[in-house]
């Protein structure tokens, strides 16, 4: 939840890119990792889209990463400094960019989202039947 000026548009977003740097690190960043943003209030998990032609991220590099927020929209803003970690992996960053996303892929999410809950939960009612 966000508190704003009603003159302020409320804009949530699905994804966005930083220039992060690894500080610490026990295995490498790679494509499709799921680490938690942190970013002032917010903390989600994201899931890495792109790494700018990259493989993998060691302790000391730099990359533009592009991050895709798994459970819901968030509001974050170009310069807003974050923190990524995964395990005892830690990077810093700041976001460079965020991407809108249409109504239709919000909605197609949601709805991804809703059948693994209700997967999740079918699954939990028949195993205590």
């Amino acid at each position: 939840m966000v508190l704003l000026d009603s003159n302020i548009p409320n804009i949530a977003i699905w994804s966005f890119e930083a220039h992060i740097t690894v500080i610490q690190n026990t295995s490498p960043l790679t494509m499709n990792h799921q680490p938690v943003i942190q970013c002032k209030t917010l903390r989600q998990c994201a899931r890495i889209i792109d790494m700018n032609g990259k493989e993998s991220l060691e302790r000391g590099d730099n990359a533009v990463v592009h991050f895709s927020f798994i459970y819901k929209p968030e509001c974050i803003k170009e310069g807003m400094r974050i923190l990524i970690r995964e395990g005892r992996t830690r990077a810093i960053g700041i976001v460079s960019q965020v991407f809108l996303n249409s109504n239709s892929q919000n909605e197609l999410r949601n709805n991804t989202i809703q059948n693994d809950f209700m997967q999740r939960n079918c699954k939990t009612i028949k195993s205590i039947a």
